[in-house]
């Protein structure tokens, strides 16, 4: 298994990250380390998070993640690689039902040979 690692700024206007995939990789980890403007943002405990995201040509996906303190890991699969191109992507941080924070990035499909 691949891991990724990241790290992404939950800060509105902040460092743009931009991850690159190839298309159909399936069985990936991506791991992103949250920051703010001010250091590490740690997630609260009881919290859930999303990864959401639509390429350009309109197909979407979303998969759940899991969270470690001011750490976000999802285990990617062929739904997040199927399309080459490049997606806008979002995290989404909810804890009992109310939106927490958000941080988005691009990822960059490449396509297979």
């Amino acid at each position: 298994m691949i891991t990724y690692r990241n790290d992404l700024s939950i800060t509105p206007g902040g460092r743009q990250t931009e991850i690159h995939l190839s298309q159909n990789d399936d069985d990936f980890k991506l791991i992103f380390d949250l920051y703010t403007s001010i250091g590490d943002f740690v997630v609260q405990s009881n919290s859930s998070v999303t990864l959401q995201g639509r390429f350009f040509n309109g197909q979407t996906f979303e998969i759940n993640g899991s969270i470690s303190g001011k750490q976000v890991t999802f285990n990617g699969n062929k739904q997040l690689t199927k399309t080459a191109g490049t997606a806008i992507a979002e995290i989404t941080i909810k804890r009992g039902g109310k939106q927490l924070s958000t941080a988005n990035f691009k990822m960059v499909i490449e396509p297979k040979a």
